[in-house]
């Protein structure tokens, strides 16, 4: 009876530690390039999934606005107010980021329609919309706790979804509130053709520069291009971010690539992968970056997936 007892708390161990590393009862799925918000909705229908209301997993359409000068946090309040977008942040400019500069960039809700955006610019002054990219969309659904991964594979069987995984968590409760180690290595399922900026914040690692910004023409600090990406382990650099046919994603210049690593497979083209470590605290990953703390929310790295440390998933990867 004793051994019984014992191997049943041991059990419910193994279950509380497992369901601290996703939320059970949900999952995440990302659909082809060509599928629009009206389609994605009758496939959730065929699936029998229901939508849960995520804010940084909705959407389709990115706007980059232009603001006045030194405007855009002011902006960035009103355009969070309008509820109409699921973040809203500093970021992307051809050259990086100026944390006091007239850009902002917000990933609209699946909802919202273009003429919704162009009707709250009408209504604001000192903003208009500098350009839109559309990108594939990703939902966060609900499904019957206990049954995440079998939900999983059934739903990668459907022709129109791109890939389906657990919802990791991005927070720790009080009772568990040591901040925790994970790594995000770029997946080239959610990138498809456009890379998101990712920006880190942090102290006297930044100076007066405000920020790093990874983007479509590499990483940044301020002006200044620190690294360039680069495909099949540095072998070459590339002025700006484009995968290599379906399969290889870029990595950045490996003379210059902090706070980014890479993960090597070691089997044919796409074995390398541009990854990036730290620690989680609520919403923040934190990293070190020339001798201090950086961070950035994990609400921007829709486009990365968690993983161990140690335990990359991807054993080799030929691109088929």
């Amino acid at each position: 009876m004793k051994k019984l007892l014992f191997t049943i708390f041991l059990a419910s161990i193994a279950v509380t530690a497992y369901s601290q590393e996703f939320v059970t009862g949900e999952m995440i799925i990302g659909f082809k390039d060509s599928v629009d918000e009206v389609e994605s909705v009758r496939i959730l229908g065929e699936l029998n999934l229901e939508l849960k209301e995520s804010p940084f997993a909705q959407y389709r359409h990115t706007y980059y606005f232009k603001t006045a000068k030194h405007g855009n946090a002011n902006m960035k309040s009103r355009l969070d107010e309008s509820q109409l977008f699921s973040l809203v942040d500093i970021p992307l400019d051809d050259k990086g980021i100026d944390m006091s500069s007239d850009a902002l960039f917000a990933y609209a809700k699946l909802t919202t329609t273009q003429n919704d955006v162009t009707k709250l610019v009408a209504s604001l002054r000192g903003v208009s919309i500098k350009s839109t990219e559309t990108t594939s969309i990703s939902l966060v659904v609900t499904v019957p706790n206990g049954k995440e991964n079998d939900t999983a594979k059934k739903v990668m069987k459907h022709k129109k979804i791109e890939y389906a995984e657990l919802n990791y968590l991005t927070s720790v409760d009080k009772e568990s509130a040591k901040s925790r180690k994970a790594c995000f290595y770029l997946n080239k399922a959610k990138v498809q053709s456009t890379i998101m900026p990712v920006a880190f914040t942090g102290t006297s690692a930044l100076g007066d520069n405000g920020s790093i910004l990874l983007d479509k023409n590499g990483l940044f600090q301020g002006d200044e291009r620190l690294c360039q990406w680069s495909l099949n382990g540095g072998t070459g650099t590339k002025e700006q971010f484009s995968l290599d046919g379906d399969f290889a994603v870029p990595i950045l210049d490996t003379s210059c690539e902090a706070p980014f690593t890479h993960e090597y497979t070691g089997v044919g083209f796409g074995d390398w992968y541009l990854t990036l470590c730290g620690t989680i605290s609520g919403e923040n990953l934190s990293l070190v970056y020339g001798g201090d703390e950086v961070h950035v929310s994990t609400k921007v790295l829709i486009q990365w997936s968690k993983y161990t440390p140690g335990e990359f998933p991807i054993k080799g990867d030929k691109g088929d």
